[in-house]
């Protein structure tokens, strides 16, 4: 037998952390492992999307792409993102 449920156990603690100001989130870079808040990043806008890079060894840290109704992150080139969150009521 297993204690696995699905994805959606997880709903409150992702609601959680994904309110959070997210320029102020910090982002260890996959590549160099330079950390920065993410509104240090370098933006490059004239894309389809927005690419967010980082300015120590410029991998792309993040890739964001809108349509109406929907959004496409792509975090692969951040090996840790740092969240601060509301404290947990005990």
């Amino acid at each position: 037998m297993t204690d696995a449920l699905d994805g959606n156990a997880a709903a409150g603690a992702l609601a959680d952390i994904f309110i959070s100001e997210m320029t102020v989130a910090r982002a260890t870079c996959a590549r160099c492992g330079d950390t920065r808040p993410i509104g240090e990043l370098r933006a490059y806008l004239r894309a389809p999307g927005i690419v967010l890079r980082c300015p120590t060894c410029h991998t792309a840290e993040v890739r964001i792409v809108r349509a109406e109704a929907r959004a496409w992150l792509d975090l692969r080139g951040i090996r840790v993102l740092q969240l601060d969150v509301p404290a947990t009521e005990t």
